[in-house]
């Protein structure tokens, strides 16, 4: 584990820990109060392996849905904060691609705990 806590790695038997600690930060630190929606977490089989399951990350912003899979098994950095820094790269392009964020270069302000 190369130094990194236990408790700051993904852990499937508690993904309220990873949607609390590093998704609501994340889409919080890139959104504003009024886009925000809700933001939601699941695991769900491998649609190409059905053996395997990937951790999807769902937001709701200004009535727009972005869903990005972070998480599939033999997927080396399950760090929370590699996670975090992925989930907010891929937040950031789907904003100026957005509606309501068209054209917007947004950099999050988060801080993984």
């Amino acid at each position: 584990m190369s130094g990194v806590d236990r408790k700051s790695r993904l852990d499937l038997g508690d993904l309220r820990d990873f949607l609390d600690r590093v998704v609501m930060p994340v889409a919080r630190g890139i959104l504003t109060e009024e886009e925000f929606e809700d933001a939601w977490v699941s695991l769900e089989p491998d649609a190409f392996q059905p053996d395997n399951s990937v951790v999807w990350v769902r937001v709701l912003a200004a009535g727009e849905a972005w869903a990005h899979a972070i998480w599939i098994p033999g997927q080396e950095d399950d760090t929370y904060v590699g996670l975090a820094a992925r989930i907010a790269d891929s937040l950031q392009d789907w904003i100026a691609e957005s509606g309501f964020g068209w054209g917007q270069l947004r950099v999050a302000q988060y801080r993984i705990d």
